[in-house]
């Protein structure tokens, strides 16, 4: 049973120039219970931002910028150390490589099954060749290439419990227990290559060359691994008659959900920005532990302790209640534990400085702040937190929270996506210096 607040199944993975083929590879995986995408852009020039708009915006995708060169090593390394918190497995895949599964059966119930008493589970790696096609076709992969060699690569591709990495790897990961299976639930090699191709009909359908055209253009863009292998005698080596049209079934669904994301686009677009920070907005799970975790918050105040209640994607409070500085510790304690958090400052009776420089050394943190004050008349607490995103790009995040004579116990929560911050500014709205501090602290998820 996955715990509240996390996925049960997310995918990692490396891009360069292959927007044309996310949409289908994206809802091919939802369709199969994947639920999220941490996906690293190194440094396409196909529009991939504006292609993953609509995912990004439904809370589907994480789209980082990803400029290092060789990029691949480090991203999977990032998704494990970072996003790994929140997944309880996460395939480390490519976008022309598709987890397909027994007709009938999802990849999440594949992998809930397969993995009970595992750590990891390596899959066979069957390479896709043309099909006999010179052009890219109409279509989807899926439907188009249906042509694989006679058996699978003697190495894997895997997914894995986060939390049991030792060592990051391409195709396989190192864990701490050596608890790896293959898809068939045998104990497997934890190794680059295996003695033989493993087992398993959850597999790899590795479009590795796809059309004469397109895999030109693969071999011109570069690897992102780093590597240059790859040779037009590659598409000939791959080209063979060997029929595996498994997964052309799926074929309708995905032009279905396809067509669905592109017309809820047309409705988000009134309403939600885009840019390409817009991977600071908090994910739904996230959204969900949040909403969980104030509203028993809530239920923990003073008897007496009436309040007005308020929660928004980033930010909630509980309006005219006046707590002792005790209670307030006591509500952060709550906090704490509920979101998972670990404090960096504590100002209980102090005020909170107006700038404040952040400085964590265990790296990208989801950072918030809990305050309490009280006011001689109606006014604001603007906070504005600034920082670098994975690519190191600059971002900045405002709130203002309303403060009423009465007391106002507020905090603000950054998304999970958050990288890096830097400073957390605060600042007093009219009228001027009628703010009065009870107890402040400031944290880290």
């Amino acid at each position: 049973m996955t715990a509240p607040g996390r996925f049960f199944l997310t995918i990692a993975a490396i891009v360069r120039n292959e927007g044309r083929y996310l949409a289908e590879w994206i809802e091919f995986h939802t369709l199969g219970g994947v639920e999220h995408f941490y996906i690293y852009d190194n440094d396409s020039s196909d529009g991939t931002a504006e292609i993953l708009r609509p995912y990004v915006l439904q809370g589907r995708v994480t789209l980082l910028h990803w400029p290092e060169h060789p990029g691949q090593s480090s991203a999977y390394n990032h998704a494990i150390a970072v996003f790994g918190r929140d997944s309880d497995w996460m395939a480390l895949i490519d976008v022309d490589e598709f987890i397909a599964t027994p007709a009938g059966s999802s990849i999440a119930r594949c992998v809930e099954s397969v993995g009970r008493e595992a750590d990891q589970i390596l899959l066979p790696w069957w390479h896709f060749g043309s099909s006999g096609h010179d052009s890219r076709p109409g279509g989807l992969v899926i439907e188009n290439y249906v042509h694989r060699t006679v058996e699978a690569h003697r190495q894997t591709k895997t997914i894995v419990r986060p939390n049991a990495v030792r060592i990051v790897g391409v195709h396989h990961c190192e864990t701490r227990e050596g608890r790896t299976v293959d898809s068939a639930g045998n104990p497997a090699l934890e190794r680059w290559i295996q003695p033989a191709p493993v087992a398993g009909e959850m597999r790899i359908h590795h479009y590795f060359t796809k059309s004469r055209a397109e895999f030109a253009d693969k071999i011109a863009r570069g690897q992102t691994d780093g590597g240059s292998g790859k040779t037009i005698a590659d598409f000939e080596r791959f080209a063979t008659p060997v029929k595996d049209d498994h997964l052309v079934a799926m074929a309708g669904a995905v032009h279905r959900a396809i067509a669905e994301s592109a017309a809820r686009l047309q409705r988000l677009a009134l309403h939600a920005p885009w840019s390409a920070q817009s991977e600071l907005a908090p994910s739904e799970t996230w959204q969900r532990l949040v909403s969980r975790v104030v509203a028993d918050l809530r239920g923990l105040l003073p008897a007496g302790a009436s309040a007005r209640y308020e929660i928004g994607l980033s930010h909630a409070w509980l309006q005219d209640v006046q707590l002792p500085v005790s209670d307030v510790l006591a509500a952060w304690r709550w906090l704490c534990t509920g979101l998972g958090a670990s404090p960096i400052i504590d100002l209980a009776g102090a005020p909170l400085p107006s700038d404040l420089r952040v400085r964590d050394p265990h790296g990208p943190l989801r950072p918030f702040l809990l305050w309490s004050g009280h006011s001689a008349g109606p006014c604001e607490l603007l906070v504005l937190v600034e920082g670098r995103d994975a690519g190191g790009k600059a971002w900045r995040q405002q709130r203002s929270f309303p403060v009423h004579p009465g007391g106002t116990l507020a905090f603000l929560i950054l998304s999970e996506r958050t990288m890096t911050v830097e400073r957390v500014t605060i600042a007093e709205g009219e009228p001027a210096g009628t703010l009065s501090c009870t107890a402040a602290v400031a944290g880290f998820v």
